[in-house]
């Protein structure tokens, strides 16, 4: 009785052990550095020394444990990423050109054969591509800085494949790019989507050693992007987002009352914070209520339209929708416009859907507390 004991307390110690050191080492260090197939095999090999232990009096069980052990390690660092067998990566219509993990996402770029378009996957998910349904992610960038007066510096909250960045980058006047992305292997990424984002991501990695020694027009800020806000005071002239959608986990708090209090103290005087809204991927409860959490935030916003997408905007004052703001036919920043029937003043009041203050009150609240989006019963 003592004897099984004692090994059931030895067993007990390593899985205590296992707690306290290794799911830290297996989630910032292990996986972002071996990748997923890799941490399986080390994981399958840990379990050795447990084998040892409930087989003491048994040579060919251990020897048995043993060499399945060592057989795992050498599958995990020989085997590809189990996400890569996934449905969604083995479609055949997917040529796969880059795959990257880090302890928040398992990035994947890859070419869509059937849409003709380069696409990012985040965790198996379309989160962002560079096809004509994503042109709205450029009005994301135009749109705010053509209402603020001056815009000097601006924060680009959820990088993507960087188009909104890229958009921001063609406005002269813009002095400070801020990229606020939580994933280094989303900025691995950036390369393959050069041809919209301008090259930001690249301009901005000399940041992360110093943000503040002022040579850089883009910084780069790998970080929480709620954290930067909070941590930020009236600093910047507009700030745009793009995150993932209300009802994920990873995104709902960028959507609640708490999170636009938070965004609305970032900004400097006469800020201008813009977001996107899908009305395609939620019910109308909560589109309702995101929106109902965003208006009722600031004392003027806005509502936009862009082909099926929502476009929100939120200030201390309503903006003047000045023409002198526009720019004139031959500059780049006109060439950028243009197709998005942005050019001139009549192109953004088209867009515009109504005042915030006009739309209805969401029946249930959004907030920190409550984010009941995430475990609200979806339909596919």
């Amino acid at each position: 009785k003592g004897e099984s004991g004692r090994r059931l307390g030895d067993l007990l110690l390593y899985e205590v052990w296992g707690v306290v050191l290794g799911v830290p080492l297996l989630h910032w260090v292990l996986l972002p550095a071996l990748g997923t197939a890799a941490c399986l095999g080390i994981l399958g090999a840990l379990a050795l020394p447990s084998a040892w232990l409930l087989t003491s009096s048994h040579l060919k069980l251990k020897t048995l444990a043993s060499v399945s052990a060592l057989g795992v390690l050498v599958w995990g660092f020989l085997a590809p990423e189990p996400v890569l067998a996934s449905k969604a990566l083995s479609n055949p219509a997917f040529t796969v050109l880059s795959f990257d993990e880090d302890e928040h996402f398992a990035v994947t770029v890859v070419d869509d054969g059937v849409r003709a378009e380069r696409t990012l996957l985040t965790d198996d998910f379309r989160a962002t591509a560079v096809g004509d349904d994503y042109l709205y992610m450029r009005v994301l960038g135009h749109l705010p800085l053509l209402l603020h007066p001056r815009p000097e510096r601006v924060a680009v909250l959820a990088f993507g494949t960087g188009t909104t960045a890229g958009a921001v980058s063609v406005h002269p006047g813009v002095r400070r790019i801020d990229l606020l992305e939580i994933s280094p292997a989303v900025i691995a990424a950036a390369p393959f989507f050069e041809d919209v984002n301008r090259g930001v991501a690249a301009e901005g990695l000399p940041g992360l050693l110093d943000p503040d020694d002022g040579q850089g027009r883009v910084v780069l800020h790998l970080d929480d992007g709620r954290r930067s806000l909070l941590l930020a005071e009236r600093t910047w002239d507009v700030i745009t987002m793009e995150p993932l959608l209300p009802d994920s986990p990873f995104a709902v708090h960028l959507y609640t009352h708490e999170f636009y209090a938070i965004a609305r103290n970032a900004l400097a005087p006469g800020g201008l914070l813009c977001q996107w809204v899908p009305p395609h991927a939620l019910a109308p409860e909560p589109f309702d209520a995101v929106l109902a959490a965003f208006c009722q935030s600031f004392p003027w916003s806005g509502v936009f339209l862009f082909g099926t997408q929502v476009v929100l905007l939120g200030a201390d004052a309503e903006p003047a929708l000045d023409p002198g703001r526009f720019p004139a036919p031959g500059t780049d920043l006109y060439a950028a416009l243009a197709p998005l029937g942005l050019e001139d003043a009549a192109g953004v009041l088209a867009r515009y859907v109504t005042g915030g203050s006009s739309w209805p009150l969401g029946p249930r609240p959004l907030t920190d507390r409550s984010p009941w989006l995430v475990y609200r019963t979806t339909r596919t």
